[in-house]
């Protein structure tokens, strides 16, 4: 496998971020031994090109380069606002619905449950769980509903 010449502060900043998977398997085939100041924002678009099959992956690389590049001009690796990152775009990324499976609601419930028994949470945010999971209304609804709930003293709901 090539060897990248970035210092090893460079490197371990990157694995800080949980990017180690990223050097080894993306970033590395990719740019070779060239060194920091070498790589081109061409490089850095045709590697996004190469990735547009996985464009989650591709932005999570995206950033990892950014960061990575960002540190190298601190460092004085590039000169200031040398980063080839900058004007690459990312790839729109699909939102995603969740669902909740019948186990996952069971062990909430049971936890509304208990906080309400041991007085673990406010009530207002139980009930407004519970309206939630009852009507399936948006948070905003039942934030303005349960707001007169509260009394004078204590703060309105606030679910995020």
């Amino acid at each position: 496998m090539a060897k990248i010449k970035l210092t090893k502060s460079v490197v371990d900043a990157a694995k800080q971020q949980g990017n180690d998977i990223e050097l080894r398997d993306t970033l590395v085939p990719a740019f070779g031994i060239k060194k920091a100041h070498e790589v081109t924002r061409q490089d850095i678009t045709a590697l996004m090109k190469r990735m547009k099959k996985s464009p989650i992956q591709a932005n999570r690389v995206l950033s990892c380069l950014r960061k990575m590049f960002n540190l190298a001009e601190l460092w004085g690796y590039r000169s200031d606002g040398s980063n080839p990152c900058r004007h690459v775009p990312k790839y729109p990324e699909k939102g995603s619905t969740r669902l909740i499976t019948d186990d996952q609601m069971v062990k909430l419930f049971a936890y509304l449950d208990k906080a309400e028994a041991e007085k673990l949470e406010h009530p207002t945010y139980l009930l407004a769980i519970c309206l939630q999971f009852e009507f399936a209304a948006r948070n905003s609804e039942y934030c303005a509903a349960t707001a007169g709930l509260a009394g004078p003293t204590e703060q309105p709901c606030r679910v995020a």
